[in-house]
């Protein structure tokens, strides 16, 4: 899932009620390490 959003263009990641820190680092961990700035 995540791939696929990063290569239609996806710049931020985020989740809703219920989201967890791990839910979010695990999506960004699938993204290339070439992108921008990680928090």
């Amino acid at each position: 899932m995540v791939a696929e959003a990063f290569e239609r263009g996806v710049q931020i990641i985020g989740g809703c009620c219920g989201t967890t820190i791990e839910h979010i680092s695990a999506m960004v961990n699938e993204l290339p390490d070439t992108i921008g700035a990680r928090r």
